[in-house]
């Protein structure tokens, strides 16, 4: 008898523990969320090519945001949703929708002409349309 009830508390600890453990950690997402990793790498890549192509310095020493967003809607599916904001070193908080969203950071150095730094701020979110 005495074995008996040893194994029924350890069997009685053991669930209690687990429920506590699934409590606790079930409800928690994953740290890492695929969706807004591939956005992220569409719009760095689209970036990127735009600036292997000498493109997107002239357009950021311009404050020209149409122009980034026009090329970025030919790389950017249409599902997706993107804001472009140019900005120097310290960046306003721009409002965005209450989605998952993406941002890429891109910052641009100046040139002979026009020595201010600048970044690019890309946002993507999945919804509205363009």
């Amino acid at each position: 008898m005495k074995g008996q009830t040893k194994i029924l508390e350890t069997i009685l600890a053991i669930l209690i523990m687990s429920g506590a453990y699934i409590l606790l950690f079930a409800g928690q997402q994953s740290s890492i969320q695929t969706d807004t990793l591939n956005w992220k790498l569409l719009t760095l890549n689209a970036l990127s090519s735009l600036d292997q192509k000498n493109e997107l310095r002239s357009y950021v020493l311009a404050n020209d945001t149409a122009s980034i967003q026009n090329e970025l809607s030919s790389t950017i599916p249409e599902p997706l949703t993107f804001s472009v904001v140019i900005c120097g070193l310290n960046c306003p908080q721009p409002t965005l929708p209450p989605v998952d969203v993406a941002s890429v950071d891109y910052l641009i150095s100046g040139d002979f002409n026009n020595i201010t730094n600048k970044q690019v701020f890309v946002y993507v979110w999945f919804g509205e349309s363009r």
